[in-house]
C-alpha cells in the first residue's frame, strides 16, 4: 500500500503552485511545479493513482492522479489483464457516482479514461453486445432522476462519442488509423444508436417536465449535437469522395441506411421543435437547440434516397418550424441559428422535392412568407447594430446568412415561378433595405454626434467589399422585381442628389468652415444608393466579358412601349438639369437609362463643385463610389458587345451602343471625370486609384479605346503626365504607374493611326526627363538629393506601368524604348544600394519587363535582357556587405529568375530575321537564362532559411523557381558548390514537410526531375547523385501522409517511382526497414506482401509511360491498404 506521505506531498505541491505570490516564494513555487511534473513523468502504476484518488479530497491532486492514470493505462495497456481493465472501469464508475462533489474537470478526465479503456477493449473484442449491459447501466443512471447520476452518465457518454469519433479531439492511444477506423465503424453500428436513443429519452423527459433542469438539458443537447454532426464512416464506394471532402466545411447529417427508422420517425422532429419552443428563451439552451435543428434540416444521403421519404420528412419539418414561429419573432440569440436552419433546408433539399410538397397545406408559400419576415427583421436589427457601432454583429451575420437561400432559390427557379413566389417577398425586402440605409422621410437611419466626430480608418474595409456578398444578394432580389425596385431607388437617388447640390451651394456661400450634419447625412444616403444601383445594374466580372443582367435587359425591352427615345436621350445628356425640368423626363424615359443618368447627374454635381472651389466640402467616399459605379457600369453598358445578346433594347442601344451619340458623349464625360479627379483629389490615394482603374477599363476595350483617343482631353492628360506637369507631378507612384499602363494600352490599340503622336506625347517626354537628369553635369553630386530620388522613383514607376501594358503587338516597340533605361539599372543600384525603396523599384521594373515581354521577344533580344539581368544581379551582389537583403528583395529576385525560365515553357516569339538585333555598338551576348538563374541562386540560397520561408509569397515563389530549374536545367544543379548544394537540398527537405500541400507538390516535382536526371546520367556520378537518395524516405512518408490528397499522392507516386528506378536497392532497403519496425507479425506479413507486389519486377522498371502508369495504379491501391497500419494516433 502507498503511504499517505505521497498524498500529503502532492497536496502541498498543488497548494504551493496555485497559491498567491504573497504566500509562497518563487523558489517554493518552482520546486512545487517540478515535483508535480516529476510525478506526472514517473511510471507510477494505476493502482497508486487509485489510492491517491480515493484518499485525497483536493481537486488538483485528483486531477494530477487521473492524468497520470491515463498515461499509465495507455503505456501499459498490453500488460494489463482483462479483469484489471474491468476493475478500472468499475472503479471509475463508482468514483464518479459516489463523489457528488468532484469538480467538472476531474469528472471529465475520468470519463475520458473510461472511454479510452472502452475503445482499447473494442479493438480485441469483436462482439459489441458485450457493451450492452454497460449502456443499460447508463440508462438506469439517466432514468434515476438524480442529478449527480445523470451528470455522470452524460459526461461518460460525451467522452465515449469524442473518443470513438477518431477526430482531433480523440486521445493518442497508440492505435493505427486502420484500427481507429474499424473501432469507429463498429461503434456507429452498435453503440451510437443506443447513445442517441438514451439522449432522446432524456430530452423527451425534459420536454414533458414543467421544471426544466438547465444543466442536464444542456449536457444532453450537447451529445445530440455531437451525434447529429457526426461524420459517418464511408462505404467502399464512398471512400474516395470521403477522403477528398473538405474537413473545414460544415458537416451535413448523413446517417447510413440502418438509421432510417429512427431518424424518419415524425416524433423525433416533433420532440425537437416542442423542446425548442420551451427553451428558446434560455440563450445557452437555445443555441444548442437551433444547432440540432440546423443539423436535422441538413439531413441527406441514404436515409432519404426515396423521394417520398424526402417529401414527408420536409413536410414534417416545415410544419414544426412554421408552428413554432406562427405568431412570434426570433429572439436576438436565436437569429443566427434560425438563419442556418433555413439555409440548410433550401440548400440540402432539391427544388424538385419542394415542388412535391402537398398543395393543400400551402407549405412553400407560407415558408417563403415566413423567411421574408425573418429577413426583414434581421435586416432592421442589423442596421441598428451598425448605427449603434455595437461590437456584437450577430444580427448582421444572421441577415447575411438568410440572404443565401434567396439567391439559391432565384438561381434554381424558372422565371414564372420566380415572379409568382419570389417577387412579392423581394419587394418588401428591398424596401426594408433601402429604408434602413437612408434617412427620413423614406428611411429610418439617423446620425449621432459620434458619427460626425468619428475618424475614418484608412485600414478599415470598404463597404462595397465588406458588404459585397450582401449587396449582390439584395441585387439578385431586386432584379426579380425591377419594375418596382428600380423606379423606387431612382426617385430617392434623384431627390438626394438635388438636396445635396442645394446644401453644398448653401454651405459654400456661408464659408463652409464647420462640419455640416446635413451634408454628412446626405453623403451616407447617396453612398448606399449608388452601391445599390451599381450592383443592380451590373455585375463585377474578372476575366469574363461583363454582360447586362438578363432581367434588366428584359425590363428595358418590356418598357419600350412606354418610353420616348428622344426624351430618354435628353435625360442622359443633360446631367446638369434636374429630372423634373426635362419635359416627360419622369414618365417617358427608359427606367434603366434613367437610373444610370441619376448617378451621372450626381457625378456632374461633384465635378462642378470640385471645379468651383467647393472640394473641401465634398466627401472622398462619394468620389470613390461614383468612380466605382462608372467603372462597373461602363464595362457592362458602354459600347456593349451587341452580338452577345439574342435580343436588344432599342433605347439602351441608342444610348450606349456602338456608333451611338450617347456613347461618344459618355466617353468624353468619363475622361473629363478622370482628369478632374486626378487634379483635385491629390491627397486621397483611394480616389486616385479608382480614377486610374476607370481609365484602364476605358482603354482595354478596343471599341471604347477608339473613342478615347479621339478626345483632345485624353491627349492633354498624356502630355501632362509624361512631362510631369503640376498637379500630376505630385501623384503617388502607384497612380502614375497605372496611368502609364493606360496610356500604352490606348496607343497600342491605335498604333498605326497614332504611332507618332503616341511616341511624342507619352514615351518621348519620359526618355527626355531621364536623359536630362542622368547626363546633367551635377548629377553625381546631386544623386542623393530628395528631388533627384523622387524624379528617378517617378520614372521607374512609369516604366513599370509601361511594361505592364506589353502585348504581342507592341512588345518589340516597347522593348526598343526600354533599352534606353534597362542597361543603366545596374549603375543605379551601385549609386542607390543604401536606398531600399529604389532597389525595390528597380527590381520590380525588371520583374515586370521579363514577366510581360520575354515570351514575345526574339532570341537576340532575350540574350540582351539576360545580360542586363546578370549585370543587375552582380551589382546587387557586390553590395551584399553594405545592405541587408530584405524579404521584398529576395521575393522579387526569385520572381525575376522564375520569369526568365518561363521562356523555355512559353515562347510566342518570331524567328530572328536580323541576327545582329542589338543596341548599336553592343558586343555579341552569350549569357543564357540558366547562367543568370544559377548566379541568382548564389544570392538567394545563403539567405534562405525556415524563418524566411514563413512568408507565404516568398515561399511559393522560391519553390516554384527551383522546380522550374530542376525541370529545365537539372545539369546546372550539379555545378553548385557543396555548400550551396547542401542548402538547396535542405530547402527541399523542409519544403516536403512544413509549408503546405502546394509547396510540397512543387518539391516533389523538383525531386522527380533530379532523380530522373540522375537515372539518365548514373554512369557519370556527381555530388548530386549522392544526395538524391536522401529524399527516398521523405517521399515515402509523403505518400503515407498525403494519401487523402489524390492530386498530391499522384505527384508523390511519380517521384517515388523515379527514385525507385534510379536506386532500386536503396529503396528496397528502406521498405524492409519499414517492415522490421513493426511489432505485430501479421502486420509485417501484410506489409511484406504489399511491398513485394510493388517491387517484384524492379529490375524491369524504366521511365517509359506504360511502366509508370502500371506502377502508379498498383501504388495507389497498396498505399490505401497500408496507410492505416503505418499512421498511428
Amino acid at each position: 500500500m502507498m503511504s499517505s506521505d505521497l498524498v500529503e506531498k502532492l497536496e502541498a505541491a498543488t497548494h504551493a503552485s496555485l497559491a498567491p505570490p504573497n504566500l509562497v516564494s518563487p523558489e517554493q513555487r518552482r520546486e512545487a511545479e517540478e515535483f508535480l511534473l516529476s510525478f506526472r513523468r514517473s511510471k507510477v502504476s494505476f493502482n497508486v493513482c487509485w489510492e491517491i484518488l480515493d484518499k485525497s479530497s483536493s481537486s488538483s491532486v485528483q486531477y494530477h492522479a487521473a492524468a497520470t492514470m491515463k498515461e499509465s493505462v495507455i503505456r501499459d495497456w498490453e500488460t494489463i489483464d482483462d479483469s484489471t481493465r474491468l476493475s478500472m472501469q468499475q472503479f471509475i464508475l463508482n468514483f464518479l457516482t459516489q463523489r457528488p462533489g468532484i469538480t467538472g474537470y476531474v469528472r471529465g478526465l475520468l470519463s475520458n479514461i473510461f472511454a479510452v479503456i472502452l475503445k482499447r477493449s473494442s479493438v480485441t473484442s469483436h462482439d459489441p453486445t458485450q457493451r450492452h449491459p454497460f449502456y443499460q447501466h447508463l440508462g438506469a443512471l439517466v432514468a434515476s432522476n438524480n442529478e449527480t447520476m445523470e451528470t455522470t452518465a452524460c459526461s461518460i457518454l460525451s467522452a465515449i462519442c469524442i473518443e470513438f469519433s477518431a477526430s482531433d479531439k480523440s486521445s493518442n492511444v497508440g492505435l493505427s488509423w486502420e484500427q481507429h477506423a474499424k473501432c469507429k465503424a463498429q461503434f456507429e453500428k452498435s453503440d451510437l444508436p443506443q447513445i442517441f436513443q438514451l439522449t432522446i429519452q432524456v430530452l423527451h423527459q425534459t420536454s414533458t417536465s414543467s421544471n426544466i433542469q438547465t444543466s442536464i438539458c444542456e449536457k444532453f443537447y450537447s451529445i445530440a449535437e455531437q451525434i447529429l454532426s457526426w461524420k459517418f464512416s464511408p462505404t467502399i464506394g464512398q471512400r474516395r469522395a470521403f477522403l477528398e471532402s473538405d474537413s473545414t466545411l460544415r458537416q451535413n447529417f448523413q446517417p447510413p441506411q440502418y438509421w432510417k427508422q429512427q431518424i424518419l420517425d415524425p416524433a423525433l422532429l416533433q420532440l425537437f421543435f416542442n423542446l425548442h419552443s420551451k427553451v428558446r428563451t434560455n440563450e445557452s439552451l437555445c443555441h444548442s437547440s437551433t444547432s440540432c435543428l440546423s443539423q436535422l434540416a441538413s439531413l441527406e444521403g441514404d436515409v432519404l434516397k426515396d423521394m417520398g421519404d424526402n417529401v414527408r420528412y420536409l413536410t414534417h419539418y416545415l410544419q414544426g418550424l412554421l408552428h413554432v414561429y406562427a405568431s412570434t419573432h426570433p429572439l436576438h440569440h436565436e437569429a443566427l441559428g434560425i438563419s442556418n436552419i433555413i439555409r440548410n433546408l433550401v440548400e440540402c433539399h432539391k427544388l424538385q422535392i419542394w415542388s412535391m410538397l402537398p398543395n393543400e397545406m400551402n407549405l412553400f408559400p407560407m415558408f417563403l412568407e415566413r423567411i421574408a419576415r425573418f429577413t426583414i427583421d434581421f435586416g432592421e436589427e442589423a442596421a441598428k447594430e451598425e448605427e449603434l457601432h455595437e461590437d456584437d454583429h450577430l444580427y448582421m451575420e444572421a441577415f447575411e446568412t438568410i440572404l443565401d437561400p434567396w439567391t439559391t432559390l432565384i438561381e434554381c427557379m424558372n422565371p414564372h415561378d420566380t415572379m409568382v413566389y419570389i417577387t412579392p417577398c423581394a419587394d418588401s425586402i428591398i424596401k426594408m433595405y433601402v429604408k434602413c440605409h437612408v434617412s427620413a422621410p423614406e428611411g429610418t437611419r439617423t446620425q449621432t454626434n459620434e458619427d460626425l466626430e468619428e475618424d475614418i480608418d484608412e485600414l478599415e474595409e470598404e463597404d462595397r467589399e465588406k458588404f459585397g456578398c450582401q449587396l449582390m444578394s439584395i441585387a439578385s432580389l431586386a432584379r426579380t422585381s425591377p419594375h418596382t425596385c428600380i423606379p423606387f431607388i431612382t426617385r430617392i437617388l434623384e431627390d438626394r442628389t438635388n438636396r445635396l447640390h442645394g446644401q453644398l451651394q448653401r454651405v459654400g456661400q456661408q464659408g463652409g468652415g464647420v462640419v455640416d450634419p446635413m451634408l454628412s447625412l446626405l453623403y451616407e444616403d447617396v453612398h448606399w444608393l449608388v452601391l445599390l444601383a451599381g450592383h443592380i445594374l451590373a455585375d463585377e466580372c474578372e476575366g469574363e466579358t461583363p454582360l447586362i443582367p438578363p432581367e434588366i435587359l428584359k425590363y428595358s425591352i418590356d418598357s419600350k412601349h412606354l418610353v420616348d427615345e428622344s426624351v430618354t436621350m435628353k435625360v442622359l445628356g443633360s446631367p446638369e438639369v434636374k429630372i423634373n425640368e426635362i419635359p416627360g423626363g419622369e414618365k417617358a424615359s427608359d427606367p434603366v437609362v434613367r437610373l444610370s443618368s441619376a448617378v451621372l447627374r450626381l457625378s456632374g454635381v461633384e465635378t462642378r463643385c470640385l471645379r468651383g472651389g467647393l472640394g473641401g466640402l465634398l466627401s472622398p467616399q462619394l468620389a470613390q463610389d461614383i468612380l466605382w459605379f462608372l467603372r462597373c457600369w461602363g464595362a457592362t453598358y458602354l459600347l456593349y458587345p451587341e452580338d452577345h445578346y439574342k435580343e436588344l433594347s432599342p433605347v439602351i442601344t441608342r444610348a450606349f451602343g456602338r456608333d451611338s451619340p450617347g456613347s461618344k458623349w459618355l466617353v468624353e464625360h468619363f475622361i473629363n471625370k478622370i482628369m478632374t479627379s486626378l487634379s483635385h483629389w491629390g491627397s486621397e490615394l483611394k480616389v486616385l486609384e479608382d480614377s486610374t482603374q476607370l481609365l484602364i477599363m476605358m482603354v482595354q476595350n478596343n471599341l471604347r479605346c477608339h473613342l478615347v483617343v479621339e478626345c483632345p482631353e485624353f491627349w492633354d492628360l498624356c502630355s501632362k503626365i509624361s512631362e510631369n506637369v503640376y498637379p500630376y507631378s505630385t501623384l503617388p507612384l502607384s497612380v502614375k504607374q497605372n496611368i502609364s499602363t493606360a496610356l500604352v494600352h490606348a496607343g497600342s490599340a491605335n498604333m498605326n493611326q497614332y504611332k507618332d503622336k503616341y511616341w511624342q506625347q507619352t514615351l518621348q517626354p519620359l526618355h527626355h526627363r531621364y536623359h536630362t537628369l542622368t547626363t546633367h553635369p551635377t548629377f553625381t553630386q546631386q544623386t542623393h538629393k530628395e528631388s533627384t530620388i523622387l524624379e528617378i522613383s517617378s520614372i521607374l514607376s512609369m516604366l513599370q506601368g509601361i511594361s505592364a501594358a506589353s502585348t504581342p503587338t507592341n512588345t518589340t516597340y516597347l522593348f526598343g524604348f526600354l533599352t534606353n533605361f534597362l542597361p543603366d539599372c545596374p549603375k543605379l543600384i551601385d549609386i542607390y544600394h543604401d536606398n531600399e525603396n529604389l532597389i525595390v523599384l528597380i527590381l520590380e521594373l525588371y520583374v515586370e519587363v521579363v514577366h510581360k515581354q520575354i515570351c514575345y521577344l526574339k532570341q537576340s533580344q532575350c540574350s540582351l535582357l539576360c545580360d542586363w539581368t546578370m549585370n543587375l544581379l552582380k551589382s546587387y551582389s557586390n553590395h551584399g556587405n553594405t545592405m541587408t537583403s530584405s524579404e521584398d528583395d529576395i521575393t522579387l529576385i526569385i520572381e525575376l529568375l522564375t520569369n526568365l525560365l518561363s521562356k523555355d515553357f512559353i515562347d510566342f516569339s518570331e524567328p530572328d530575321t536580323d541576327e545582329t538585333w542589338s543596341i548599336p555598338g553592343a558586343q555579341p551576348i552569350e549569357t543564357s537564362a540558366a547562367d543568370v538563374v544559377l548566379f541568382g541562386l548564389g544570392i538567394i540560397l545563403p539567405n534562405m532559411n525556415s524563418q524566411l520561408l514563413l512568408f507565404p509569397e516568398l515561399c511559393s515563389q522560391y519553390f516554384k523557381l527551383i522546380t522550374f530549374l530542376c525541370e529545365i536545367y537539372p545539369e546546372k544543379i550539379e555545378k553548385l558548390s557543396d555548400e550551396m548544394l547542401q542548402s538547396f537540398v535542405y530547402s527541399l527537405q523542409i519544403g516536403l514537410k512544413s509549408y503546405g500541400s502546394d509547396n510540397c507538390k512543387l518539391c516533389l516535382e523538383a525531386i522527380e526531375s533530379l532523380s530522373t536526371h540522375c537515372y539518365k546520367t548514373k554512369d557519370a556520378p556527381s555530388s548530386l547523385h549522392n544526395v538524391v537518395s536522401s529524399f527516398t524516405k521523405l517521399v515515402f512518408d509523403s505518400l503515407i501522409t498525403h494519401a487523402a490528397d489524390f492530386e498530391l499522392m499522384r505527384t508523390a507516386g511519380e517521384t517515388f517511382y523515379s527514385l525507385l528506378c534510379y536506386q532500386p536497392q536503396h529503396t528496397a532497403t528502406l521498405l524492409q526497414q519499414v517492415i522490421d519496425s513493426q511489432q505485430d507479425e501479421q502486420t509485417k506479413l501484410r506489409l511484406s506482401t504489399s511491398f513485394a507486389n510493388l517491387t517484384h519486377d524492379v529490375s524491369l522498371l524504366n521511365h517509359d509511360r506504360n511502366s509508370r502508369t502500371t506502377f502508379l495504379r498498383n501504388l495507389e491501391s497498396i498505399i490505401y491498404n497500408i496507410r492505416g497500419i503505418l499512421c498511428v494516433k
